[in-house]
């Protein structure tokens, strides 16, 4: 007997060692208070600066390591389309503070480095949208007896320091509120593919 997860939303996890200076970088970047747009209370502060990996070309160097791996390797999309990183920011979250639910426009492939981690401080949550079908439209909803990869429609991720966890860009996904009064740090990222797509009458280069 044999179950394939056909058709998957592919999410890759991984945990790297970052420099402690990588932190000192990421407390003294300037940041902008979210929770002054009426639409997201408590979401925490975003840095003005949404360059933020080109500007730190140590960290970019490791989240590029890690797109690599995620797209030429396991998705074994062609290198002849070239990974460009879009944008990048960093969040920083105190108590109470968490992220609503989004996805990521103008974008391929996303993603979120963790730098400071402290416990029960949020879980990153993917979830599939409700009209999105998978064994099962929305139509009915079943009890389940036991959660697993073949039947959960929202996968939770507990970080710690150093995780890095890349997705495609259109997948819907939050983190829960903060329930420490210690502060958290995360590198968000976006990425494109460049280059020279199709073929005749469908040929496209980006």
């Amino acid at each position: 007997m044999e179950i394939l997860p056909l058709f998957s939303q592919p999410v890759y996890i991984d945990v790297v060692n970052l420099d402690p200076d990588v932190l000192r970088r990421a407390e003294k970047t300037p940041m902008q208070d979210m929770s002054l747009d009426s639409a997201y209370k408590k979401n925490g502060f975003m840095s003005q600066d949404t360059q933020w990996l080109s500007n730190h070309l140590d960290v970019k160097d490791i989240v590029d390591q890690h797109m690599d791996i995620y797209v030429h390797e396991a998705l074994t999309i062609s290198r002849k389309h070239r990974l460009q990183h879009q944008s990048s920011w960093i969040n920083y979250h105190g108590i109470g503070d968490s992220a609503a639910e989004h996805t990521h426009v103008n974008s391929m492939f996303s993603g979120c480095l963790y730098i400071k981690v402290p416990e029960n401080c949020g879980e990153f949550r993917l979830r599939m949208p409700t009209m999105f079908p998978t064994y099962l439209t929305s139509t009915v909803q079943p009890d389940i007896m036991e959660s697993n990869y073949l039947n959960q429609r929202e996968f939770p991720i507990e970080p710690c320091e150093g995780t890095i966890i890349i997705f495609p860009s259109h997948l819907p996904h939050y983190v829960s509120p903060s329930e420490t009064d210690k502060d958290r740090y995360s590198c968000a990222f976006n990425y494109f593919l460049k280059g020279p797509f199709g073929y005749e009458d469908t040929a496209l280069t980006l």
